[in-house]
């Protein structure tokens, strides 16, 4: 997975949702990341941070829901899923290799919340 590029198309996907209100500030970033893609955690929240720079999304919490991935032993055939990135994934059950049985290219935004400015105006009579 490219941390960059799927963080700059979700920075970019949020921006475009609140584009039309310019006075709003985004709080909270949700993404759905999948484990299968090996991303850096450390790595994503770097670089959105970097991304959001300057813009409505700075300062904005970014959480991540990591969505599991499923494997299947090559030895015993056992099923399991991962559900945190790994660097390696061994069957739990006899340390055997792993084929990956599930397509998971996951990196998506789930939801943001957004903060409405206060915006002062006379009060008419």
């Amino acid at each position: 997975m490219h941390e960059v590029a799927a963080i700059r198309s979700a920075v970019a996907q949020v921006l475009g949702a609140v584009e039309a209100e310019p006075c709003r500030r985004i709080i909270r970033v949700e993404m759905a990341v999948g484990v299968a893609d090996h991303a850096d955690e450390s790595v994503l929240r770097q670089w959105f941070e970097v991304c959001a720079l300057g813009t409505a999304a700075e300062g904005a919490e970014l959480t991540i829901e990591w969505v599991p991935a499923e494997y299947r032993c090559f030895d015993c055939a056992h099923d399991f899923a991962i559900r945190r990135p790994v660097d390696a994934v061994a069957c739990p059950r006899c340390g055997g290799i792993a084929l990956h049985t599930s397509h998971s290219d996951l990196c998506e935004v789930r939801s943001a919340v957004v903060e409405q400015l206060a915006i002062s105006r006379p009060v008419e009579s």
